[in-house]
C-alpha cells in the first residue's frame, strides 16, 4: 500500500479534508458543515459563566472533536479501498494554536468551547495515529510556500481575507510562531476604539456595515453580484473596504519586509472589484520597498488549508 496522510482545515463554518500520498497527489476530499452544537447560536439566551453556559461549551467541544474523528475514520476506510495507508493526520484550526502541545490556546467565538481543545491527544488517541495541529492560516501558508504562489520565495507574509482576516509569517521556509503563537495576526490592527480591520473589512464586516447603513440583509456574495450589475452603493462599499485593507496592511509589509506577500481567502476571489483598489492602496505607500514587494494571489484556493495540513503531517511519516 502507498503511504498517505489526511489534511484537515477547520474554518468558521466548515471542516474540509482530503487524503494525499507523499507526492502530494490528492485522492479523496470531503467538506462538512460544523456540527450545530459548535455554532455560537448555542449560547443564545444563556447567561455567561452559568452552569448552562459551561454545559454548552462542553457540548460544542465534544461535538467538534467527534466530527473530526468520524470524518477521519471514514477517510481512512475509503483510503484503504484505494490501496492507501493513512499514517498521520494534519489539522489546521481556527484560533491561536500551540503546535507543540497540540492544543488551541485561544479561539475566536466562531466555534463554541474550542479554547483549550487538546486536539492532538483526543484525535490521536481515537485514531491511534500521529496528529499534527497548527493554526489554519499557517497551514494555508505552508501549502502556498510548498506548492503554491510562494514556492519560489523563502520569506513570505501570507494573509487571508474571508470570514475574518488572518496572517502567517514564513522565515527561511519555516513557519514563525512568535513567543505566544500569535505571530502574523494582522486582523487585530485597530481602526477605531471598538473596531479592527477584521471587524470592518472582512467579508462579514463589509456586509454588516453595508446592511446597517442601507437596512438590507445582503451577503457579501450578493453585494458583489449587485456591484457587478452596476449597483453603485455595493460597488463603493466593497472598493472602500479593499482600499482600507491595503492601507492598513502596507505598514505591516514595511515592518516585516518579506520577499513576497500572498493574499488568499474568499473575499479576494471577487476579482478586480476587490483586488484592484487593494493593490492600488499598497502601491501608493511611500516606502519604495513596499510598493515593489510582489503581491501574489494565492494559487491553491480553498484547498490550501487541507493541502498545507497534509504537508505538515508528512513530516512525521517515516
Amino acid at each position: 500500500m502507498k503511504k498517505a496522510v489526511i489534511g484537515i482545515d477547520i474554518g468558521g463554518t466548515k471542516i474540509a479534508a482530503h487524503v494525499s500520498d507523499m507526492d502530494h497527489k490528492s485522492y479523496l476530499e470531503r467538506r462538512i458543515s460544523l456540527p450545530d452544537e459548535s455554532k455560537p447560536a448555542v449560547l443564545t439566551g444563556i447567561e455567561l459563566n452559568s452552569p448552562d453556559h459551561e454545559e454548552a461549551l462542553m457540548r460544542g467541544l465534544d461535538a467538534m472533536l467527534a466530527s473530526i474523528i468520524s470524518l477521519c475514520r471514514d477517510l481512512i476506510t475509503e483510503a484503504k479501498a484505494q490501496n492507501l495507508d493513512v499514517q498521520a493526520v494534519g489539522i489546521g484550526s481556527t484560533g491561536q494554536v500551540d503546535p507543540h502541545q497540540g492544543m488551541v490556546v485561544d479561539a475566536n467565538p466562531n466555534i463554541v468551547g474550542w479554547t483549550g481543545a487538546r486536539i492532538t491527544k483526543v484525535v490521536g488517541d481515537a485514531l491511534n495515529l500521529p496528529v499534527i495541529v497548527e493554526n489554519d492560516v499557517r497551514v494555508m501558508a505552508q501549502g502556498e510556500v510548498t506548492l503554491g504562489a510562494a514556492r519560489n520565495f523563502q520569506n513570505v507574509l501570507c494573509i487571508t481575507v474571508g470570514t475574518g482576516i488572518g496572517g502567517a509569517i514564513v522565515i527561511n521556509n519555516e513557519l514563525w510562531h512568535g513567543a505566544n503563537f500569535c505571530a502574523g495576526e494582522v486582523g487585530f490592527v485597530r481602526v477605531t476604539n471598538d473596531e479592527t480591520i477584521e471587524t470592518l473589512y472582512s467579508g462579514v464586516g463589509i456586509a454588516r456595515q453595508y446592511n446597517a447603513k442601507h437596512s438590507t440583509n445582503h451577503t457579501l456574495r450578493a453585494m458583489a453580484a449587485l456591484a457587478n450589475d452596476g449597483d453603485e452603493s455595493c460597488h463603493e462599499a466593497i472598493q472602500h473596504a479593499a482600499r482600507e485593507t491595503g492601507l492598513y496592511l502596507a505598514p505591516i509589509i514595511g515592518i516585516l519586509d518579506p520577499e513576497a506577500v500572498v493574499i488568499g481567502g474568499g473575499v479576494p476571489e471577487m476579482g478586480a472589484l476587490w483586488w484592484q483598489p487593494f493593490a492600488d492602496a499598497i502601491g501608493s505607500f511611500y516606502l519604495k520597498s513596499v510598493r515593489e514587494t510582489p503581491i501574489l494571489k494565492a494559487e491553491l484556493g480553498n484547498r490550501a488549508g487541507m493541502i498545507g495540513a497534509g504537508i505538515l503531517a508528512m513530516r512525521v511519516v517515516d
